[in-house]
């Protein structure tokens, strides 16, 4: 893991993601992602934090959350 660390909750959530694009820097859709976790404000606000942090990317169409890029340092942060 990098030097870096964040909140246990985020570290969870961003392991979620890395695992549903299979470990790899891809875009996943906000429907695959709640259908494996629950959809809620905190998880929105949440998903934004990481976002601000530079591990992923929230692709909003509409005002709605319609995909989440993966980037690499989301990959490195769990030492892939």
């Amino acid at each position: 893991m990098m030097n870096e660390t964040i909140p246990t909750h985020l570290e969870t959530l961003l392991r979620t993601i890395a695992e549903l694009v299979h470990w790899e820097v891809d875009a996943l859709s906000a429907e695959a992602l709640f259908s494996n976790i629950p959809k809620s404000k905190q998880t929105i606000t949440d998903l934004d934090t990481l976002d601000k942090l530079g591990y992923i990317n929230c692709i909003y169409i509409d005002n709605k959350l319609d995909h989440i890029g993966v980037g690499q340092r989301a990959i490195e942060y769990f030492g892939r």
